[in-house]
Parts: structure tokens; sequence; C-alpha cells
């Protein structure tokens, strides 16, 4: 149970400024609120409590703390709302919550298990810089101390994972499925056989080349399977059984009684009961007189009776085997003896009554395992299953019997204009990512939730460029990670804006959608990030290459120019394709050595306008050395244009940049000076606000190049009295191309796939874009529904 505990969130748009207030006592919500001054900040702003997976009414603030609960305190969105931006702000409200999703999106356990995190900006040792996302990580299933069968190279091979999440795939990839019942085995004709089944993932999964360690199971007479399809029944054999703990192993050499052994737990049934015994000197006699041998037998007694709750017995008693078992061989003997009783809690008693007999005869016994069959239907919900029968022989070992894995291609749906498509197999990271948001398992959320619209334009992207996401969760995080997770792989990552989960991708942006000057921009600042010894120059990235049977292969992704002599090693967790991963790295090194110019400015209901990602455009004396001019133009009249400060145009080559009413702005505009205040447009004039009511024209004046700077947002903060901090890094194309350049050659024993195109262009003139340079570039519902004992 969680630990109770009071979080008040001050700024849903930054993670860090959250206070945590430890409940020591047993309090009501509103009891704390009173000791603590909660009330008087419940009314200075608009707050929303959340608890128990729900936002609460006042009225309901007299439930006990019995575990977290979160203050939230919302955005302000202005007030009698006759400024025409108030209504903007309030549509296009952007709420980058990172982990705090979790807080909001109300998912329950899961094998994404919601929690509040946030991701770094910056990460150890080489100090790699992502202004946008934060560098690729590994989730829980890729880290070698949980002991993933499919990522942890010591842990690889099958296992019972009791109390996991069930697995969910996406794309293509080799596994190793964990067990979805305990591994038995029964003897038939002196042959022992192994039973074993697998949990692929949830959900429609495609299997193919089975192996047993490393070699296809076609090479094996030996083995069957069987896969079963979500909502289907195993028909291969039963696969609910469990056995008596203390039995086994245990000499029946001379006559004895062994037991009584409980075999089912209290509130199970059994139908059938299967006890094994081993002669493991076979059983024979030799004539002492001409040393022929002859057949020996030994006479067992297996006895069941049902059981009450406390071990009881209650008087319903079953002969399972009552016979001899006789043979002439020097062979080990395994026989499985067995029975079907009525459904019911049983105890199991072995009885041997035939005595040790002389030196010249072989007749020694063992007790093997004490199986039972539990009541039960061989339906396990909507997973896919793959059923095994393996045959102990000398062409297969005990250990690679546990080391079976395959391939395995998820099956997702895909959503069009025309709605939703059945399950099919894709790789594509958009509709993994729809997946994870939409299926029970994960989110759980309606499509109305969803951006399908900005997700169907991403796939098509991703489709063209080659990018694939092969991954596996199977160990238990949040929501909010996996999701990051799989945006790693296309440099994407998960916002909530409004009511909406969106997919945003960091890419080349050709329209900015507002522009900032010093007329509407307070409190600027800048920051530059200088490089230093520790400065990673270039990256590394760890991935599962699909070319080479999906093993962890490294490739070193070196930025033209550049040394590679303290790289930042990043694992690009569900990436299988070389040139996928020497993309990703590349952009990674770019963004490292290019977006280290942070800038943030506090504005007005404007600042709501643009949301994380997005591409505005700056003008501010800090950024031109005096150089560059903001404000609003007060008259126009004809191409002159009468501003609301003086500018010194000293030089050549001064352009002006006009705000529309929409925010956008224009071209540069070659201008010239007529008076202090006022310049000529020597160019076709845009429009010019002229209207009193309405909000006047801005202008960002600058020489050449430096007439704008392009800015990725990469925060959004609300303040109080209607005021907005924006942050963000100076933007640069170099980011965006370098991955168009020439694909080196891949690690020995890979063969690099096609090129594929790369990100779009810019378009229009480049000095519109300031410092843009000229260089290139669940999950799950949880285990347990089948017995897995000791």
């Amino acid at each position: 149970m969680n630990k109770p505990e009071v979080l008040w969130l001050n700024n849903p748009f930054d993670l860090s400024d959250i206070t945590r207030y430890p409940v020591e006592s047993t309090l009501t919500i509103q009891q704390w609120l009173n000791d603590h001054g909660g009330e008087i900040r419940l009314n200075r702003l608009p707050t929303v409590c959340v608890y128990g997976d729900r936002e609460l009414l006042r009225a309901e603030y007299d439930q006990p703390i019995d575990e977290p609960v979160c203050f939230v305190t919302l955005p302000t969105g202005g007030d009698s709302g006759t400024n025409p931006l108030a209504a903007i702000a309030m549509i296009a409200l952007t709420v980058w919550t990172g982990g705090l999703a979790a807080a909001w999106l109300n998912v329950g356990y899961s094998a994404f298990q919601v929690g509040i995190s946030q991701a770094a900006i910056m990460i150890g040792g080489g100090m790699l810089i992502n202004a946008v996302f934060p560098p690729p990580g590994l989730p829980n299933s890729a880290t070698p101390s949980t002991g993933s069968s499919t990522y942890s190279l010591g842990a690889q091979g099958n296992a019972a994972r009791l109390g996991s999440p069930i697995p969910a795939n996406y794309g293509r990839m080799r596994i190793y499925p964990d067990f979805a019942a305990k591994p038995y085995s029964e003897y038939e004709s002196n042959e022992q056989y192994l039973y074993q089944l697998f949990c692929i993932g949830q959900g429609e999964n495609r299997v193919s080349d089975i192996r047993l360690e490393d070699t296809p199971i076609e090479n094996f007479a030996e083995v069957t399977t069987e896969i079963i399809p979500p909502l289907g029944r195993v028909t291969l054999f039963h696969t609910a059984v469990v056995t008596a703990a203390e039995a086994g192993g245990q000499d029946m050499s001379e006559a004895i009684t062994l037991g009584p052994y409980i075999v089912n737990a209290v509130e199970t049934e059994i139908s059938r009961i299967a006890v094994d015994v081993v002669f493991p000197g076979g059983l024979m006699g030799v004539n002492e007189d001409n040393g022929d041998e002859y057949s020996v037998g030994v006479s067992l007694q297996i006895s069941a009776e049902t059981v009450d709750d406390d071990g009881n017995p209650t008087g319903g008693g079953v002969t399972v085997f009552n016979g001899s078992i006789s043979d002439c061989t020097r062979t080990a003997i395994r026989r499985t003896l067995a029975a079907d009783v009525a459904p019911g809690r049983y105890r199991v008693t072995v009885s041997r009554s035939t005595g040790k007999g002389p030196d010249h005869e072989v007749r020694n016994c063992q007790l093997g395992a004490i199986k039972g069959f539990l009541v039960d239907d061989n339906e396990y919900g909507d997973v896919t299953l793959l059923a095994m029968r393996v045959r102990a022989s000398a062409n297969l070992s005990d250990s690679a019997s546990r080391l079976v894995n395959l391939l395995n291609e998820r099956l997702v749906p895909v959503w069009s204009p025309d709605g939703w498509s059945a399950p099919q197999i894709n790789r594509n990271p958009a509709w993994a990512f729809a997946d994870a948001v939409r299926a029970r398992y994960g989110g759980d959320f309606a499509d109305s939730e969803l951006d399908l619209a900005g997700l169907h334009y991403l796939a098509a992207l991703f489709d063209e460029r080659g990018d694939r996401f092969d991954g596996r969760f199977d160990t238990e995080q949040s929501l909010w990670d996996g999701l990051g997770k799989i945006g790693q792989v296309c440099r994407s990552g998960p916002v909530r804006q409004g009511n909406l989960i969106r997919f945003i991708r960091d890419q080349q942006i050709d329209v900015p959608s507002q522009v900032f000057g010093m007329a509407n921009m307070s409190d600027f600042s800048v920051d530059y990030v200088m490089h230093d010894d520790r400065t990673a120059d270039a990256v590394k990235i760890t991935y599962w290459d699909e070319t080479r049977d999906y093993s962890e292969t490294t490739i070193t992704c070196q930025l033209p120019n550049d040394t590679a002599d303290n790289p930042q090693e990043v694992t690009l967790f569900g990436c299988t394709q070389y040139e996928q991963a020497w993309r990703e790295g590349m952009y990674l090194s770019a963004s490292n050595r290019e977006r280290r110019q942070m800038v943030s400015w506090t504005t007005g209901l404007e600042g709501h306008i643009p949301t994380f990602g997005d591409l505005v455009i700056i003008n501010h004396d800090l950024m031109g050395a005096g150089q560059q001019f903001g404000g609003i133009v007060e008259a126009v009249s004809g191409s002159v244009l009468t501003l609301s400060s003086d500018v010194n145009l000293d030089g050549e080559h001064w352009y002006c940049i006009v705000r529309d009413r929409h925010g956008a702005p224009s071209a540069p505009l070659p201008i010239e000076a007529v008076a202090p205040n006022r310049v000529r447009v020597l160019d076709t004039l845009p429009y010019i606000e002229e209207d009193s009511d309405r909000e006047p024209t801005h202008y960002l004046i600058g020489q050449g190049a430096k007439v704008s700077w392009p800015v990725k947002i990469t925060a959004i903060t609300p303040e109080a009295d209607n005021k907005i901090t924006i942050a963000g890094c100076i933007e640069s194309a170099f980011v965006h191309t370098v991955d168009q350049g020439v694909l080196p050659p891949p690690p020995p024993e890979v063969k690099p796939p096609t090129t594929g195109p790369g990100d779009q262009q810019f378009v229009g003139d480049p000095g519109w874009h300031g410092a843009c340079t000229g260089h290139f570039p669940v999950l799950g519902h949880r285990r347990g529904c089948r017995p897995l004992p000791d």
C-alpha cells in the first residue's frame, strides 16, 4: 500500500515545482487542509484534488487520507474574456506533463504502471544534451538487473515470473517467452514427456522460427507445438497442473508406506491424479546357477482420499493404482500411474508391499512427482500462447528445453479516416503508441482522447523514413515511460494537450506559430551551455540488430569533422535496424552540439498559442548586440510604417517582419529609414491592423540574417496575472539534416538496409531563419492465473 502523503504541484508545466507533505497521523483531507493553510491556497488559484483515481469535489474532502493525495494548481485562462487572446489561450492550453500524466491519466496497475516522474535533460558522464527530448534510456524490461528473459544476456531463457506483468510486444523481435503455467512431465511407454506452456504476450501475435537454443524445432522429431490465439483454448495437453511439494525422491526399495501427501491447495479442485515411480536400475533377477536373467515385479498401491480445508479426511477414498510392475531389463523404468477422480481436494498415499528381495535381484524404486490436474477450461484470455510437448532423448538436452525462443510479430489495429482496421502485423511506432494508450493493459483511453489525425500523419512519415519500433515490455513501468520509450526510436514523445494525448516529433518546421519581440517579451534571458572536457563529442548507440539475430550491436555516431574521444553511450530500446540506429545517433550528436543556446522570456496570453515542440521566432537586442528592434506599428501610410519606438538603421540590408492578426510572421521585408520612428517597406506590404479595438500589428527589425532567431519550444509555464513563461532553444537545421549524409559502413557481419529519405527541408529564404546554420545532419494484467508453486 502506498504511504499516505500530500503532494502539491504548484505548476503543472514544471514538475520540479512540487512540494511533498508526509502524513504522520490519521487525518481527513479537510483536516489536513485546515492544519496547513490549504484553504487559502485553494481560494487563491484554481486547484484540483486527485485522490483514489479520481478528482474530488470539496464536499468529498471528509475522506481519510489512506493513500497519496495530489493537489494540482491549474493555469489561469483569462478574466472577463474581453481579450480575444484569452479564448485562444483557453483552447490551445498546452499541458506538457511528462511523468505527471500519471496523476491525471488515472491509469490502473498494468505493465505500464503509472507513477510520477520527470525525465532529465542531461545525463551524467558525457553530459549529452538534447534540449527537446531527453536522451533515450532503457525501460525496466531492458535493464539487466531485472532479469528480463529477452534483454538480459545472463537471464536469457524461459522462467516463471509469478506476479510480473503479462508482456506487451510491438513490432518484430526474437523473444524468450515466460512460462504461463508450471511445466510438468509424465512417462509414457518408458519415455519421458515434458509439457510446457509459454505466454507470448498481450493480444494477437504471429509466431515463427521457433528454436531450442540455436536449433530450429524442425530438427527435433520429439517436439510438438500448438499456437493458441487470444481467447483460444489449449488442446495439446492439460495446462493447470499442481504437484505435492513434499513428494519426490523418496526411496521405495523395500516395503514402505509414504504419505499421505496433500496434492492441491485450499479452494481448488482436481479431477485427475498422476504419480511417477522410477526404477533406476530396471527390474530383473539373475539365476545364480546358470546366469540367466529373469523377470521380477514390485507390487504398488496408490490411494487417494478427499480432505477438507484443514486437511482432514472426509471419507471419499479412491484407488489410483493397485497392481504389480514387472520386467526383465537393466534399463531404467519410468512409469506414470494415473486415474481420473471426482473433483475435490485430495491427499495421496503410496505403498510398496514387495520386500527388497535377494541380492541377485534388482528391485530398487523411487517415488517421483505426485501431480494433480486442476478443474480448468484451459483458457487464458486475450493473450497468445505457445504449448509445447517435448520427448526427452539423447538429441535434446535438458538445458535446451528451457531455452525456447522464437520470432514474434505483433498485430495491432491501424487507424485511417475510414476508421480502425482489423489487427495487422505492423512495426510503425505510431500504432504501437496508439495501442499502448488505448489497450486495457495500457492506458485504456477512449479514441476521443487520442490525436488520431496526428498519429495518421506521423505513421506515414515513419513509413517513409523506415522508422520502426520493435520492443517487448515485460516488466512493470508507467504508461508515460512506456510511451516515451516508443517515441525515442523516432525522436518523438507523448504530450498531454488539453483533453488529447498527442505524439509530438522533433522535426524541422517551416512555418512558425508565433512571433515574439521586445513589445511582447519581458524578463528575457539567454544561457549558453558551453563545451568542456566532459562534453560528449560523439554517441555510441546500442541496439538489437535484426540482421544479427537480434543480438546487441554498438555503433559510433560521429559528426563530420568531430572527434570521438569522449563518446556518450546510449541504448536505443526498440531499435533493431542499423540505419535507424545511425540516424538517431547522428540526431542526438547534432542536438548535443548545436542546441546549446537556451532562451526564456515572459509574455502575455499569446504564450498559450504555441505548444511543446513548436517553432517560434524571436527578436531581442540581447541577441543582436543592439542591432535588433521590436515593437508595434502605430500607423501606416502607403508603404511607410510609423513605429512605437525609434530605430537606428545604420548600414545596409535591414529587414522587417510583421505579425498578422493570427500571430503568423510575414517573410522578411527589405526596409529603409524615413525618420527615427518611420521606415519604408521596399516590397509588397502585408496586412497592417489599423482598428484600435484589435490587437495591433507587431514588428521585428534586424540587419541581414539577424532579423530573427528560430526557437524550438521546450516549456510553457503559466504564471500569475495572465503571464506565461516560455523556454526553448535556438533551433538549427543541422539537427534535422545530419542523418541525410552518407551512411557509413555497418559493423562487421551486419548488412545495412537501404537508405530512406530524410527530414523535410526548410522552404524559403534561409536568412529568414537567423541562427540556422548551413550544415547538414502494460501492460498488462498481472500473472497468476495459473498456480506456480515451488
